[in-house]
């Protein structure tokens, strides 16, 4: 159950940082308004992760290789959110319970590589931006002094 959760948190923690990169690395303006600042976080919820996948084919070359995991990535997340327990996964019963345990073993590592990318995306772009680190969005800090660091 424990990984059931950690692979939930990982899943929104994703959308949110491709969200966020959305909105701060992957746009035509320079500088954020006051009130693009306030949403950063909030605009996620009213977006699906397949539209977030969209914008970000729109807005930027995605190469090739990190599509596809995107694509994977989408795919294996509907399963986790829609479709768990249809696909043969059981919590108490071989071989269902191995299989979802290695599914969700799978789930959580993709999810922190992709948090890892989304992060260094932001990194590159507040550091090329020449912002200090105290006038980074509330929202960017946290992801810097997020739960996922190794």
């Amino acid at each position: 159950m424990q990984n059931i959760g950690a692979a939930l948190l990982g899943i929104q923690l994703v959308e949110h940082h491709l969200d966020v990169c959305l909105h701060l690395a992957f746009r035509d303006k320079d500088h954020l308004s006051a009130q693009e600042i306030e949403n950063l976080g909030r605009l996620e919820r009213h977006e699906t992760l397949r539209n977030l996948l969209k914008q970000l084919r729109a807005r930027t070359t995605v190469p090739t290789q990190l599509d596809l995991v995107l694509s994977k990535f989408l795919d294996e997340r509907n399963k986790f959110v829609h479709r768990l327990f249809e696909t043969g996964f059981h919590l108490d019963e071989d071989p269902g319970a191995a299989c979802l345990g290695q599914f969700l073993e799978e789930m959580i590592k993709e999810t922190r590589r992709l948090i890892e990318l989304f992060t260094a995306v932001l990194d590159h772009k507040m550091v090329r931006s020449g912002a200090p680190l105290e006038q980074w969005p509330p929202d960017v800090k946290w992801l810097f002094d997020g739960p996922i660091r190794d």
